[in-house]
């Protein structure tokens, strides 16, 4: 299949048009998953800083917050696999998500990002109803809010409205709100 992959990529490149994409049925098959709302993992949001070390952000009453991950926490390795610069997005993203059952999860290690410490981990999946916005202080400048819409849903006005009142309860001074990446809706 990994032939055929590359053939098709191959096919969809030759037509220059960059909107224009292969998506591999298991990426695929999870993107839908999450556009319905749910789907088993440890329930957090990734993403790349600026020298491009993969970050966690876990979702409130997720198995990560459960088990302590905290915002800005960086991961080196999940199941024994180092996460390298090369490594994708997506690819981090399926290792993170599996089907829910007892036992099931993953052994993260991972580096605390205000005291540099290294844990390594075992977090259980368990079914994440995805929010459709996720919030919080910035650890680089506490004076600010950062909200960011994910996708636009029935419920994103009012976890909008819940952020900005979580966020005055921190005493933010400013609100970055970042509406890039989402699928829209």
């Amino acid at each position: 299949t990994q032939r055929q992959y590359a053939a098709i990529r191959g096919m969809l490149g030759i037509l220059g048009d960059r909107y224009t994409f292969f998506i591999a049925p298991p990426v695929a098959a999870s993107e839908s998953d999450v556009l319905a709302g749910t789907y088993g993992g440890i329930g957090v949001e990734i993403q790349r800083n600026e020298v491009g070390e993969i970050v966690m952000y876990p979702f409130a009453d997720s198995p990560a917050e459960q088990a302590g991950i905290m915002g800005g926490d960086v991961l080196l390795s999940v199941n024994g696999s180092d996460i390298e610069l090369t490594t994708g997005q997506d690819t981090i993203d399926q290792s993170l998500r599996g089907e829910v059952r007892d036992g099931n999860g993953v052994q993260l290690t991972y580096r605390r990002g205000s005291s540099g410490d290294v844990i390594e981990q075992f977090v259980p999946f368990a079914v994440i109803n995805v929010p459709s916005v996720l919030w919080r202080v910035l650890s680089e400048d506490p004076r600010f809010g950062y909200i960011h819409v994910l996708r636009f849903t029935s419920r994103t006005p009012e976890e909008v409205r819940q952020a900005i009142l979580g966020l005055q309860a921190e005493v933010v001074t400013g609100l970055v709100l970042d509406l890039r990446d989402n699928a829209g809706g």
